[in-house]
């Protein structure tokens, strides 16, 4: 871990800690400059949760993807990039897609005998825009220019509003205005134990030069899809 402490007009990278301004409020959050992984999804979780630190979600972690390629003279920047063009980064924040209906999207949500389960009939009345969020169905898959992110509902719910408009100019400035949304399916009727659902996970990836992704994987505990996820050390008030 280094001890030096770089300086630039919006961030600075110091002990190993990055720090982002990560919402139009202006509230900073400092990742730690060594992320988690590579593992499974569940197995990060553990060990950031191991590590005393915290897990970051989706829309921070786009926060974060967001500070590396606009900021790209800092300190650790090439690192978040090299790790996002090659492999999975994971944001602690579940989907769960009803057919005909939607999708709910909730951050930190449960992971329950190495699956990571949400309950529909308890979230649906927890939509907040916050913690719990919503994106009706009628979103478009597959490819999307930096337009069609900033506007997309699911995408929206998954990072946040802003976290949507990052995305579209990351895109824009950086990716050949083009980004790919894989699809999420329907797990509502696969359960775990209880009452619970099965649900995807989100994570990003920049795998060709000019195409960023925005992927879900199912993160059961013996799949196949490894990946990282910072962490966070601390957040400040603006």
């Amino acid at each position: 871990m280094t001890q030096t402490a770089y300086k630039t007009e919006t961030g600075k990278v110091y002990n190993g800690h990055i720090e982002v301004v990560h919402n139009r409020d202006q509230q900073k959050i400092h990742f730690s400059a060594h992320p988690a992984g590579p593992n499974f999804f569940t197995r990060i979780m553990e060990e950031i949760t191991g590590r005393n630190l915290e897990k970051s979600t989706a829309p921070e972690v786009t926060s974060l993807i967001y500070h590396a390629y606009t900021h790209k003279n800092e300190a650790y920047s090439d690192l978040i990039i090299d790790t996002v063009r090659n492999a999975h980064l994971f944001g602690d924040t579940g989907i769960l897609v009803v057919k005909g209906h939607g999708a709910i999207v909730q951050d930190h949500p449960t992971i329950r005998d190495g699956q990571v389960v949400m309950d529909y009939n308890d979230l649906i009345g927890k939509i907040d825009n916050k913690t719990v969020r919503w994106a009706a169905c009628g979103y478009k898959l597959g490819h999307l220019s930096s337009r069609e992110v900033e506007h997309h509902s699911l995408i929206s719910a998954i990072c946040r509003p802003e976290g949507a408009e990052k995305i579209a100019k990351v895109i824009r400035d950086h990716k050949g205005d083009r980004a790919y949304v894989g699809d999420v399916p329907d797990l509502s009727n696969r359960k775990g134990k209880g009452a619970a659902n099965i649900a995807r996970v989100a994570s990003f990836m920049a795998k060709k030069k000019d195409l960023f992704w925005i992927v879900s994987e199912y993160p059961d505990a013996h799949a196949d899809i490894f990946g990282f996820s910072y962490p966070i050390i601390r957040r400040k008030a603006a």
